[in-house]
């Protein structure tokens, strides 16, 4: 969970926490159950792009090592556990 913006951090806690509601910063990057990221890679490769999609992200672009997207927020907490991803941010 290290990987992940304190903002997409305090979502998927939110996600464990039968009842709560969703805080002013979600409401910037979350549209329709899904949220707005940039994932910063340690490599990229055609294998690394696979296995962010098999992992839930629609990936919207690519530039160097980042790759945007939108992605379920259910399925967030499940990209942070890919080994050559390093960070995860919100796109507002």
């Amino acid at each position: 969970m290290s990987k992940l913006h304190m903002w997409l951090y305090s979502l998927v806690t939110r996600l464990a926490t039968p009842g709560s509601v969703p805080s002013e910063e979600e409401k910037k990057f979350v549209r329709d159950g899904k949220a707005s990221i940039s994932v910063r890679l340690s490599v990229t490769n055609a294998a690394v792009l696979e296995k962010l999609k098999a992992a839930g992200l629609e990936i919207t672009s690519e530039k160097g090592m980042n790759v945007s997207g939108r992605v379920q927020i259910e399925k967030l907490a499940g990209l942070a556990e890919i080994w050559e991803v390093k960070l995860i941010l919100p796109v507002i």
